[in-house]
C-alpha cells in the first residue's frame, strides 16, 4: 500500500500527535517546565542539556515517520516513549523545583501511555501493523470468525476474520481488492449479527506470518454496531489471553469452563 494512500486515511488526534514530536524541542519544553517547575533561569540549561537534545533528535525522527506514515515508526515509538519519561525524571532532579516531583512525573508517564494508546489504535489495524491473533498462538486455539464482504455492485464473498478492532479488521480472503474500495463486512459476534462498512486499505498476497486477505478500516459506525463491536473485541482479547498464557497455569477443567463463559452470547444476541 502506498504511502499516500495511509496519509489520507490520518485522524487529526494523530496529525497532532505526529507534529508535537516533529516539534519536540519547543513542544514538549512548557510542558516540563509547567509540570516540573523548572526555574526561568533554568530553562536554557534544561532545554540545551545533552539528554534534552539527544532525545529531541530521537523524537524527530518518530514526528518523521508517523507523518509520513512509515512502517519503522512503530518501533522506534517504544524506544521514544520510554525516553521521554526517562528526560522527564532527569529534568525533574536535575532542574525541577516542584513540590509534588513524583505526581509530576505520574502524569507525563500516563500522557505518554496515553499518546502510546491512541497511535497503537491508529497503526495496529488497518494500516501496517496487523497484530493477527493466530499467529500468537497455537494453531490448536487461532480464532477466524466466519464473515462476508459484500463488494460494490452486491457481490458477496466469504472471509475469515482474523484480526479485529473499534478501528478496523483484517480479512483472510482470496480474490485482489483495489485500494480505497468500499465494502461492507457482515458476521455473527458471539451470535449478534453484526455488519459494518469500511475501506480497503491494503492487500497481502500471503507470507509466513500473514495469509491473502485485506486490510479494512471500519467508517460510520452507529452506536450499536459500536457497542456490540467493543464487547466482542474485549472477549476476544481474553480469549487471547488465556489461550497463550493462562491455559498453562490452570487445570483443563477450569480452563473449559472459563473458555465456555468467554464464548458465551453477548447481551442482546439471538442465544441469549
Amino acid at each position: 500500500m502506498s504511502s499516500r494512500n495511509l496519509k489520507q486515511h490520518r485522524t487529526r488526534i494523530y496529525r497532532l500527535i505526529s507534529l508535537f514530536y516533529l516539534l519536540f524541542p519547543i513542544s514538549f519544553l512548557p510542558v516540563a517546565v509547567f509540570l516540573l517547575d523548572i526555574p526561568r533561569e533554568q530553562i536554557a540549561n534544561a532545554s540545551t542539556s545533552r539528554a534534552y537534545l539527544s532525545i529531541s533528535f530521537l523524537a524527530i525522527f518518530t514526528g518523521y515517520g508517523l507523518w509520513a506514515m512509515r512502517r519503522w515508526a512503530w518501533y522506534v515509538l517504544h524506544l521514544t516513549q520510554s525516553m521521554v519519561v526517562l528526560l522527564s525524571l532527569y529534568l525533574s532532579h536535575r532542574f525541577g523545583q516542584t513540590n509534588y516531583p513524583i505526581v509530576a512525573f505520574l502524569v507525563i508517564c500516563v500522557v505518554a501511555w496515553l499518546v502510546y494508546r491512541r497511535i497503537s489504535r491508529e497503526l495496529r489495524v488497518p494500516y501496517f501493523m496487523p497484530q493477527i491473533a493466530w499467529w500468537e498462538s497455537n494453531p490448536k486455539f487461532r480464532t477466524a470468525i466466519p464473515a462476508q464482504v459484500v463488494r460494490t455492485g452486491g457481490k458477496v464473498l466469504q472471509a475469515d476474520i482474523m484480526d479485529l478492532s473499534l478501528a478496523g479488521c483484517f480479512l483472510k480472503c482470496k480474490p485482489e481488492f483495489q485500494e480505497n474500495e468500499t465494502v461492507e463486512v457482515q458476521c455473527r459476534l458471539f451470535e449478534r449479527e453484526w455488519k459494518a462498512r469500511g475501506v480497503v486499505l491494503w492487500n497481502t498476497f500471503g507470507a509466513v506470518t500473514h495469509p491473502r486477505g485485506i486490510g479494512v478500516k471500519f467508517s460510520g459506525l452507529d452506536r450499536g454496531s459500536r457497542r456490540v463491536l467493543k464487547a466482542a473485541t474485549i472477549k476476544l482479547s481474553k480469549i487471547s489471553e488465556l489461550n497463550r498464557t493462562r491455559r498453562f497455569l490452570i487445570s483443563t477443567e477450569d480452563y473449559n469452563r472459563a473458555l465456555m463463559k468467554l464464548k458465551s452470547p453477548l447481551p442482546g444476541g439471538d442465544g441469549s
